[in-house]
């Protein structure tokens, strides 16, 4: 991602935590990261959560309430390595931060 790519994200991800703090900017994902990549690794994650804690996560099934890619305009099956996903609750959020901060993920360390 280009230096002026990150500067747009970082901006994008301030304005957007000050309307929604559950929408997380997601960096550094695979090229070919699609959305429904990003969706099951979050949903995955906090489901997880749920079931160490007891909890039947059939019953909290959805976790993640929208995801969004940005993709290259040149090339529109191309990521240009950074998206969006909004969790249902800050709860969820902050667990998947602490969670998936810096984990490996389709070859490339979250950011």
């Amino acid at each position: 991602m280009s230096a002026s790519q990150q500067q747009f994200a970082k901006k994008s991800n301030q304005k957007r935590r000050k309307n929604n703090p559950n929408e997380l900017f997601v960096g550094n994902l695979s090229y070919f990261c699609g959305e429904q990549n990003l969706y099951d690794l979050f949903s995955n994650i906090i489901a997880m959560r749920d079931t160490a804690q007891g909890q039947d996560p059939s019953l909290l099934m959805n976790y993640v309430s929208a995801v969004r890619i940005i993709y290259s305009e040149g090339q529109p099956q191309r990521s240009l390595m950074f998206g969006f996903v909004t969790l249902n609750n800050l709860n969820d959020a902050q667990y998947a931060v602490g969670q998936l901060q810096n984990k490996m993920f389709m070859g490339r360390k979250l950011k």
